[in-house]
């Protein structure tokens, strides 16, 4: 970046972006106060990824047996967990489906993605019924009718 553009630094402060693949270079500790410092310094930025096995896993390849770390990761799981709306099937994504709750094929997004007259046309890509982009693909028979 900085050989590309003007004005652009490199922040070599060790208390941003913490992160799992990077954490086996980093010292983290929690002190009696509440405050956690990485190499001596504050905490300023941790960038946490993927809870479930795979966060799991990378945590105990790349911190090994530096514990603060899990300490973190239990504080931000709880966190995640107690701000989490239980009715919400696991795996959710808002944008997943047409208003109608039918599906939206990946050829489909990448379709709308790649043509400004469509985003132009159905500035709605998620509506259902007349005028829709998804009622536009099944005339243009790109998705069979319901």
């Amino acid at each position: 970046m900085p050989a590309l553009f003007d004005k652009v630094k490199v922040l070599r402060d060790p208390g941003y972006n913490v992160a799992s693949w990077n954490i086996s270079t980093r010292e983290v500790a929690v002190h009696k106060d509440g405050q956690v410092t990485v190499n001596g310094v504050p905490l300023r930025f941790w960038h946490f990824t993927k809870l479930g096995p795979t966060a799991d896993l990378m945590t105990k390849r790349y911190a090994k047996d530096n514990f603060p770390v899990y300490e973190i990761w239990h504080w931000y799981r709880d966190a995640v967990e107690d701000n989490s709306e239980p009715t919400i099937p696991e795996r959710y994504w808002a944008y997943d489906a047409y208003s109608d709750g039918r599906k939206i094929e990946k050829p489909h997004r990448v379709l709308y993605r790649e043509r400004r007259d469509l985003q132009a046309r159905f500035p709605d890509p998620f509506a259902s019924g007349p005028g829709s982009y998804q009622a536009w693909l099944e005339a243009e028979a790109a998705i069979p009718a319901p």
